[in-house]
Parts: C-alpha cells; structure tokens; sequence
C-alpha cells in the first residue's frame, strides 16, 4: 500500500515538474515573440516617419 502510495506522489511530482517545465518553455517563447513584434513595429514606426 505505502509503495503504491509513493510511486502515486512520484508521478505527480513528475508530471507537476513536466508542465511546469512545459510553462516556462511557453512563457519564454512567448516573450520572444512579443519582443519580435514589439521590435519589428518600431521598425516600421520609424520607417514610417523617416
């Protein structure tokens, strides 16, 4: 029953570690996208106004 029990909490750390992992990957790719696009709209503002 206790073994049982551990291998229980093992898998839920491990898939709570998984999608945490999954998180951070999504946040920072995410943010890098933003910057992308923050950038490339001030590269057209100032085209534009050039």
């Amino acid at each position: 029953m206790s073994h049982l029990c551990h291998l229980k909490m093992v898998g839920i750390s491990t898939i709570i570690k998984i999608s945490m992992l999954r998180l951070k990957m999504l946040f920072r790719s995410y943010r890098f996208t933003s910057d992308e696009i923050r950038r490339q709209s001030l590269i057209s503002l100032s085209d534009s106004f050039s």
